[in-house]
């Protein structure tokens, strides 16, 4: 369906508005990011923030980067006794509990990273299947399983037997499957014999009734009011309110299959105050209100990595961040459900409403409020989020003058009458609002079926333009004349990218190389295009979106040129620009859309995320998967901002919708935990070192090094986190990293006391108050003591001074000896340096030469392109790599055999040395590739020149040795210095990908990295 995955945030504008069309978007963890097992159980956060997973065949921990695995070891002391995790439990006193089937009850020793198993007999457990755990309110355990309930004295390791018996004197069924100690102290139980409540004074049980009375309870839940959610064996959910004596169902009453009543509930949780989810065997989760009516199904889509991992959910479980996780036979999720700011439409979930697909490649509000939605290859869908209508635009290429083509939709503009304009691949339609009539255009002798990017409806005005070049003006009112043709040589390219009207009437048009603006009073046009040596100029290459914000600042997004801001016009008129690039915090330096918010905020969808940049300060938020924003691409020029205030951007996996006011910034301070420690590559324990008051750590004298890894609990969004340390006592200041360097290793230490700071950020960057400061005392080996060096130094002396007496008489008796034999060799050196230098000379000749041709090599010009970029960085200017690939070469080497392909190298060589001007330089990197180096490059045009002339050099025949001729060509890549990289390896690198975007587009041309 069109699936907004608002991420279920509480009741809001935009959420009501798209309340039809909402869904869940998850991050998930599986076995491709390295857990171990897909089919988990259970999820938990101990009492240091860790997360752990119990799967089916033992158990992992999380903290945010690597998983540390515990396969089960029953027969090594310490291990994990078993390998099915049922349920997981953390004590009032904060330490880790683990239910397992065969094993009994687990407890995890956190200093000795250890476990500990109590089983069923004498003084133990009534048996060893644990289904159910549950704080007894006096520092013990309640325990439930098919042999009863115990009571679990953790200090003792003792359990004892709870009687079950009801207020009347009877017995109840022993086979339980839950157990809840309520805040009340009241103590509820359920399993076979159903429901029953014991009261906080230790009165008898007594029976709760459901409205179903074969329905077996099985999971216990207490919501923030007090009521108690029971889940069923095979029958759904009830809700017994506090004080009530009997649970009613909760209903899917807006559901025509309610799969609830006959679905096995695992677990559930209350996210936020409004919302309790509900885990089912094999049908995904139920939201419900905390009155028991449901409001919403989550499933898992096919094909959809951002959704629910598997319909069949085991656990849920909400961490200290306020991130609900499930636990799937997939693996693990989470979510945010508190963050309502930001939304994702995508196709493909099953639901009351469905898209036809997930590219969204234009959008546009009408006046009516709806939003229609362009598509890569099906037509158009319109949504009323207001009513939760949807109606669909399908393509019939059959029909291509009342059909839409199933090709691109670019561009859709409101025209009179609730009527839209729209641009497509194969020509521009207007469409009724209703979407029944629709109409291709034919505009003068503009092909009817011509490409139309851009659209725009301006007072009595359609403008339009695309391919074929150039923009058209046609008046609405056929009466007021005839269409206007602005051809595209008046521009700074034919092709047209996006037209937008400025505050002064005038048409700005953006092209695939540069800007224009339009007066449509005069006709007059003013063209401007990116000039190298002018940082202020346009930014370079293809016009991908054209706004003016609420200041009447023109914004322009050019691929691969940034984002630019003008800023006025110099003495000449030229236009004046800041640009935004990576360096300045934007994700990608290919943005996309433009938008501005009702704060006046610009947003700005790129190639890797969306970004919000303040233009206050300039500074730039990016927003990317772990905020919600999980489609990666989007396209150009897709996007609106409705009357509601929402910002929608169109991209190739989905509709990313962001509501501005409900974005909410993370506050969470997450702890700071040391996750290894290793003292000369030896692992020791680590849980010592995260207590409240850490364990110190002794590094031996005899060892050389010890490296602590650590990392901060904060699991929205782990690798955007940063850290510092330092060691007091020998680091000056702080050593900052990122989350992929989380280790302070240290070496050779002189024996002392020193302190281990660590400090780390939460998701959002802030630091985090809870920092770790950990003890190091370096111990002294014995030859670091005072009396080992003082003897040391003593020793040293006197083997110092008897060395100089030996060594002086040697050098005495050698003295004569030498100066009678530099003289005889004195005449024989001479003569073998005159021979060491000529011999030099042609190895270094022979070095930088390719053997083949005579060419330079790799070597040599990678070293002439290194000199050639300090010249530009020190007098500026521009140069040009041109990476000649061969075509049709290989087939010579094939069928003639290599002497005639060598032959033919050599003739390549040679005539492309012919034509080598004085700024060029032309080497051979190997096989059939040449390079040639162009300096003082001075514009797009001169390239252009450069490279068609050295394809034209090659496309002549070259006779073979045999007789006959062999015709080849060849296809270049060009990469520009600083545009596309400031190395010689980089410079080289984007040519190479630039050679093959020539081979693809038919061989025997040129094109740049972004063609």
């Amino acid at each position: 369906m069109l699936l907004i995955a608002a991420l279920i945030a509480p009741p809001a504008a935009a959420a009501e508005r798209w309340a039809d069309f909402t869904g869940a978007v998850f991050h998930n963890l599986s076995i491709d990011n390295g857990l171990p097992r897909q089919a988990t159980r259970q999820v938990i956060e101990d009492a240091d923030g860790f997360l752990w997973v119990g799967a089916y065949g033992g158990l992992t921990r999380w903290d945010g980067y690597r998983f540390k695995v515990y396969d089960p070891a029953p027969r090594r002391p310490g291990g994990l006794p078993d390998n099915f995790i049922q349920v997981m439990h953390n004590d009032s006193g904060g330490r880790l509990w683990l239910g397992t089937t065969t094993a009994g009850l687990v407890g995890y020793d956190r200093e000795t990273d250890s476990f500990s198993s109590y089983r069923a007999g004498r003084d133990g457990l009534s048996n060893d299947v644990i289904n159910a755990l549950a704080d007894d309110g006096r520092g013990g355990l309640w325990i439930a399983g098919p042999g009863g309930l115990d009571r679990f004295d953790t200090a003792t390791g003792k359990a004892r037997a709870e009687p079950l018996a009801t207020t009347d004197g009877r017995a109840i069924d022993p086979r339980l499957e839950g157990v809840l100690r309520d805040r009340r102290g009241g103590l509820w139980i359920a399993g076979a014999a159903g429901l029953y409540r014991r009261a906080a004074d230790g009165r008898p049980f007594e029976k709760i009734a459901l409205e179903q009375p074969t329905a077996v309870p099985g999971r216990l839940f207490e919501d923030r009011d007090g009521a108690l959610w029971v889940g069923t064996m095979r029958d759904g959910a009830f809700l017994v309110p506090a004080g009530a004596r009997i649970g009613r169902r909760v209903t899917e009453p807006d559901v025509d299959r309610p799969d609830l009543p006959g679905e096995r509930v695992m677990a559930m949780v209350q996210p936020v105050p409004d919302q309790v989810w509900i885990a089912t065997q094999t049908k995904g989760i139920v939201v419900a209100t905390p009155e028991g009516r449901t409001i919403q199904r989550i499933r898992s889509i096919p094909d959809v990595p951002s959704s629910l991992p598997d319909n069949g959910v085991n656990g849920l479980y909400v961490d200290r961040a306020g991130l609900l996780w499930v636990a799937t036979s997939r693996g693990i999720g989470n979510i945010d459900p508190d963050q309502a700011g930001i939304a994702v439409l995508f196709a493909g979930a099953p639901g009351r409403r469905v898209a036809s697909e997930s590219n969204f490649t234009a959008v546009a509000e009408m006046p009516d409020g709806r939003i229609w939605l362009g598509l890569r290859s099906r037509g158009i869908d319109i949504v009323d989020p207001a009513t939760g209508a949807l109606v669909r635009i399908a393509p019939d290429p059959a029909q291509p003058e009342t059909a839409l083509p199933d090709d691109r939709v670019l561009a859709i503009a409101p025209g009179p009458g609730g009527s839209a304009f729209v641009g497509t691949e194969k020509g521009l339609y207007r469409i009724a609002g209703d979407g029944a009539d629709i109409r291709r255009l034919t505009v003068g002798d503009r092909p009817a079926d011509g490409r139309v990017d851009a659209v725009l409806v301006d007072g009595d005005s359609l403008w339009f333009g695309g391919q074929p070049g150039g923009v058209w003006r046609l008046p609405l009112d056929p009466a007021d004349g005839p269409p206007h043709h602005y051809p595209g040589d008046r521009l700074t390219d034919p092709r047209i990218t996006v037209l937008k009207r400025g505050p002064d009437g005038a048409i700005w048009i953006g092209t695939w190389q540069g800007l224009n603006r339009l007066d449509p009073a005069t006709g007059k046009i003013e063209a401007w295009k990116n000039d190298i040596d002018d940082p202020a100029s346009v930014n370079r290459g293809f016009v991908a979106d054209l706004s003016f914000d609420s200041r009447n600042r023109l914004w322009v997004a050019t691929l691969a040129g940034g984002l630019g801001l003008m800023e006025g016009r110099d003495a000449q008129g030229r236009p004046r620009f800041r640009r935004f690039g990576t360096a300045d915090g934007l994700p990608n330096n290919s943005p996309n859309k433009i938008l501005e918010d009702n704060a006046g905020r610009i947003w700005i969808s790129s190639d890797h995320g969306i970004a919000a940049l303040n233009p206050k300060d300039f500074s730039i938020q990016v927003l990317g998967e772990a905020d919600g924003v999980t489609v990666r691409n989007f396209w150009v020029h897709s996007g609106a901002r409705t009357r509601a205030g929402e910002l929608l951007f169109g991209g190739t996996s989905g509709l990313v919708l962001i509501d501005p006011p409900r974005l909410s910034r993370s506050t969470y301070q997450p702890p700071l935990v040391v996750t290894d420690v290793r003292i000369d590559d030896t692992e020791i324990p680590a849980g010592p070192f995260n207590g409240g008051e850490p364990a110190t750590l002794v590094v031996p004298g005899r060892a050389n090094a010890f490296a602590v890894e650590f990392a901060s609990l904060d699991y929205a969004a782990p690798q955007r986190l940063r850290y510092r340390y330092r060691l007091v006592g020998f680091d000056a200041g702080w050593n900052t990293t990122g989350a992929a360097r989380r280790v302070a290793r240290y070496t050779n230490l002189w024996p002392g006391d020193y302190r281990l700071q660590i400090a780390g950020t939460n998701s959002d960057g802030q630091w985090s108050a809870h920092q770790r400061e950990i003890p190091v005392h370096i111990t002294a080996a014995w030859y670091q003591t005072q009396w080992a060096l003082f003897a040391a130094g003593m020793v040293g002396l006197a083997l110092v001074a008897g060395a100089i007496q030996l060594r002086t008489a040697q050098l005495r008796r050698r003295r004569a000896e030498l100066e009678a034999e530099v003289a005889a060799r004195t005449a024989e050196l001479l003569r073998a340096n005159a021979a060491l230098t000529a011999a030099r000379a042609e190895l270094e000749q022979l070095a930088g030469e390719d053997a083949l041709t005579g060419l330079p090599n790799r070597r040599v010009f990678e070293a002439r392109l290194q000199r050639a970029l300090d010249r530009l960085r020190q007098e500026g200017g521009r140069l040009a790599v041109l990476f000649l690939d061969l075509d049709n070469f290989k087939a010579l080497n094939d069928r003639l055999g290599h002497p005639a392909g060598d032959g033919l190298l050599r003739a390549v060589a040679d005539r492309l040395g012919a034509r080598m001007k004085a700024n060029e330089s032309l080497a051979r990197l190997g096989g059939d590739e040449f390079v040639v180096l162009v300096e003082g490059v001075i514009g797009d045009t001169e390239v252009a020149a450069t490279a068609q002339g050295l394809i034209d050099t090659l496309a002549d025949p070259f006779p073979l040795p045999g007789g006959g001729n062999w015709r080849i060509g060849v296809s270049i890549g060009v990469a520009l210095a600083p545009d596309d990289g400031h190395s010689p390896d980089a410079l080289l690198h984007a040519a190479d990908r630039a050679v093959y975007a020539a081979k693809a587009a038919g061989r025997g041309t040129w094109r740049l990295p972004q063609a």
